[in-house]
């Protein structure tokens, strides 16, 4: 009676595990399947720390190519890039220098190097002489020029610098 009860024991113990295993498969059909499918479309974006953080506004508008930031900067301090023809007015725009204070060290217009009436990418460059800083930092600030002195089309970007 012993053999017929363990065999008992033993078909139910088989039993419970297929249908554990039969249980387990119909869940991964329910759960994970739709889920694997919404991340392969896109539906379900899963992203990497550096994509999560904002994008830079200004990425589209304009784009600094010397110096970059946080580079060591001495006198004279060429910077350059490309900006939208909107950045400009009369083919130029205000390049300021100041100490991390805000003391302003330089200042003076970026030149359009092609025609500035466009939409699309314009060459620029200025170059800004300025006396030695007490600050170990500062900031190179390229500001959109806005003769409409509205405060809507304002923009500006801030590139942080360290000084020689």
């Amino acid at each position: 009676m012993s053999d017929n009860n363990s065999k008992g024991k033993f078909s139910f113990l088989i039993k419970l595990f297929v249908f554990s295993i039969a249980g387990m498969g119909v869940l991964f059909m329910i759960i994970l399947v739709p889920f694997v499918q919404k991340v392969k479309t896109g539906e379900l974006a899963v992203p990497f720390p550096s994509e999560s953080q904002s994008p830079d506004p200004h990425i589209d508008l304009i784009r600094v190519t010397r110096p970059e930031a946080d580079s060591l900067v001495t006198s004279p301090l060429v910077v350059e890039g490309d900006a939208r023809g909107q950045w400009f007015f009369e083919a130029s725009f205000p390049v300021i220098l100041t100490d991390d204070k805000g003391s302003e060290l330089a200042h003076i217009p970026a030149s359009a190097l092609d025609n500035w009436m466009t939409n699309d990418f314009v060459p620029f460059r200025a170059q800004l002489e300025f006396a030695s800083s007490s600050s170990p930092t500062g900031f190179l600030i390229l500001k959109k020029d806005n003769p409409s002195g509205l405060p809507e089309k304002e923009d500006q970007i801030k590139i942080p610098i360290r000084f020689y």
